[in-house]
């Protein structure tokens, strides 16, 4: 008869306890790649700038995010000058749970290292940051088309980007 008690009771407790588990658990970081053009706030010095970057961030706080992101910056197209940026950034996601169909607008700043993909372009790199914002737009569960506006400090420039969100 105990056999039995125990049974009927696990029978009862197991489907319970499985249903008060969270299905879906908050995701605590997201990566992302991107590509862009921009354009030179200084007059006609860089008329075309072409940008590739990548990078992920954590979620520590709510919406507040630490991450990093390497870019490529081509100067003044395929001929020009390549550099690279490394940053370390904030974020702060505004709907970090956003679902499917919906926006998550953000911002986006940090300090980083800018400086030449080849020595022979000269000089060893500066101190660099990044700043902007924009907004995903989650068409899945765990895929976002991204789109910012950025500008890198070191070189005035504004660049649009876009790519995709991985969470």
């Amino acid at each position: 008869m105990k056999k039995l008690i125990i049974a009927v009771v696990l029978l009862f407790i197991i489907p319970a306890a499985t249903a008060a588990q969270n299905a879906a658990p908050p995701y605590r970081g997201q990566g992302y790649f991107l590509g862009g053009f921009g354009t030179g706030l200084t007059g006609i010095r860089h008329p075309l700038v072409e940008q590739f970057a990548f990078g992920g961030e954590g979620f520590v706080y709510k919406g507040l995010g630490l991450g990093a992101e390497a870019t490529y910056i081509g100067v003044g197209g395929p001929n020009g000058p390549p550099a690279w940026l490394g940053s370390v950034n904030m974020s702060y996601h505004f709907r970090r749970h956003a679902p499917k169909g919906g926006f998550d607008p953000f911002i986006i700043g940090g300090p980083g290292i800018i400086g030449p993909a080849h020595e022979s372009e000269g000089g060893r790199g500066a101190i660099s940051g990044i700043f902007g914002g924009g907004a995903n737009w989650w068409f899945s569960k765990h895929t976002a088309l991204r789109m910012d506006i950025c500008n890198v400090n070191a070189s005035p420039n504004i660049f649009f980007r876009v790519g995709l969100t991985f969470r």
